[in-house]
C-alpha cells in the first residue's frame, strides 16, 4: 500500500530531493569542510566523488526525460554558454583559495582578487571589438580574470566578519549579505542606464558599461588594502580572526 507520503508527491507532483542537489550539497560539503578534513582526507573525497557521480546521474535523467525541468538544448545555444568560464573559475579557485590565503595573506589575497575582477573588463575594452571578435582569445580571458576575482575576494571579505564583537557577528554577517545581495541588483540597474536599456546594445554601450565594473572592482582592491585582519576589543584586547595565528593568515573557506 503506498505510504502518505508517496500519495502526496503524487497529487503534488513534486518529488524527493533529485541528485542534481544531492549533487550540489555533497559538492558544497566538500568545499566547505576541506580545511577541517584535510585535502586528501577520505571523507573530502567521498563527499567529491558523489558529487560528481549524482551530478552525472542527474544530467543522464535530464537527457532522457520527456519533459525535463532543465532543457538540454539550452547549453546548446552558444549565447548561453559563453558565460560558463566564470562559474567555473569561480569554483576552482574557491576550492583552494583557503591555501592561497595561508600563502600570501588575506589583505594580499583581496587586492589581488579586487585587481583580477578589474583585468576581467579592461581585457574586453583592449581586445574585444569588431565583427571578427575571437572568444577565446577576446573575450573567454576576461571572464576567467573575472571569476577568479571574485573566488578571491569574497571569501576573505566575509571572513572578515570574524573579526567582530561576538554580540556582533550574526548583525555583521547579515549586513555583508544584505550589502552582497544589494550591491548585485544596483549594479545590474546602473549597467541598464549606462548602456542605454537596450536589448542588443552595441558596441559603445557595452564598452561604458564595462568601465563601470573596471572602476568598482578597483575600489574594492583599495578597500582590500585597508583590511585589517587584527582589532582591539572593548576592554583593550587584541585579537585576530577566527583560526588565525600571527603568522598565517585566516582561512576563509573554514570559517565562512
Amino acid at each position: 500500500m503506498p505510504s502518505p507520503h508517496s500519495s502526496a508527491i503524487r497529487s503534488t507532483g513534486r518529488s524527493p530531493p533529485s541528485s542534481s542537489s544531492r549533487a550540489r550539497g555533497s559538492l558544497t560539503t566538500a568545499c566547505v569542510e576541506t580545511a577541517d578534513w584535510g585535502y586528501g582526507a577520505p571523507a573530502t573525497l567521498g563527499f567529491l566523488v558523489a558529487g560528481l557521480v549524482l551530478g552525472a546521474l542527474a544530467v543522464a535523467h535530464v537527457r532522457r526525460h520527456p519533459d525535463p525541468v532543465v532543457d538540454p538544448a539550452l547549453f546548446r545555444t552558444r549565447a548561453f554558454t559563453a558565460v560558463a568560464p566564470w562559474p567555473l573559475s569561480l569554483l576552482v579557485v574557491s576550492m583552494v583559495s583557503g591555501r592561497i590565503v595561508r600563502a600570501l595573506g588575506e589583505r594580499t589575497t583581496a587586492i589581488t582578487g579586487g585587481l583580477c575582477f578589474a583585468a576581467g573588463p579592461m581585457w574586453w575594452l583592449l581586445l574585444a571589438g569588431g565583427d571578427s571578435a575571437h572568444y577565446a582569445v577576446e573575450f573567454m580571458p576576461g571572464l576567467v580574470l573575472a571569476g577568479v576575482g571574485a573566488g578571491l575576494y569574497q571569501p576573505v571579505m566575509f571572513a572578515a566578519a570574524g573579526l567582530l564583537p561576538a554580540r556582533q557577528l550574526s548583525l555583521g554577517s547579515g549586513v555583508l549579505m544584505m550589502s552582497r545581495q544589494g550591491g548585485s541588483a544596483l549594479g545590474v540597474a546602473a549597467l541598464v542606464v549606462i548602456t542605454g536599456g537596450a536589448a542588443r546594445p552595441g558596441l559603445d554601450a557595452l564598452r561604458a558599461g564595462w568601465v563601470f565594473p573596471a572602476v568598482t572592482a578597483a575600489f574594492a582592491a583599495v578597500a582590500g588594502a585597508a583590511l585589517c585582519t587584527r582589532v582591539r576589543t572593548g576592554d583593550g584586547e587584541t585579537r585576530t580572526a577566527p583560526g588565525e595565528s600571527r603568522e598565517s593568515g585566516t582561512d576563509p573557506i573554514r570559517h565562512h
